[in-house]
């Protein structure tokens, strides 16, 4: 045992069995939400198309960490897309709804 070596702490740390989830469907359906309520949404949606069709890749190239990262960051970018989707919705609608309540003066 060399000096500072704890023991037992030599070994790297396990590495899930399992390939993470590339969050594709999310990242598709966010985006297509996207394309019919606003544009942000739809580019928000293709970075996370990116980093998902990403996650694949890198499993099978056996960077484990490069592939939770890029699952990470799909998932992160899919939220993304689809919460600026919902403000877009909300604030369209309530423009609607005040531009028609309001009273003409024709």
């Amino acid at each position: 045992m060399t000096y500072g070596q704890q023991p037992g702490y030599g070994y790297p740390p396990p590495q899930p069995q399992f390939e993470p989830k590339a969050h594709l469907g999310f990242a598709v359906v966010a985006t297509v939400i996207g394309t019919l309520t606003c544009l942000v949404g739809t580019a928000l949606g293709l970075v996370a198309i990116v980093f998902g069709t990403q996650v694949h890749s890198k499993w099978i190239a056996s960077d484990v960490a490069g592939a939770l990262d890029a699952s990470k960051k799909a998932r992160g970018w899919a939220i993304g897309a689809m919460v600026a989707n919902v403000l877009c919705a909300v604030l369209g609608l309530g423009y609607l709804v005040v531009t028609l309540t309001q009273s003409s003066s024709y």
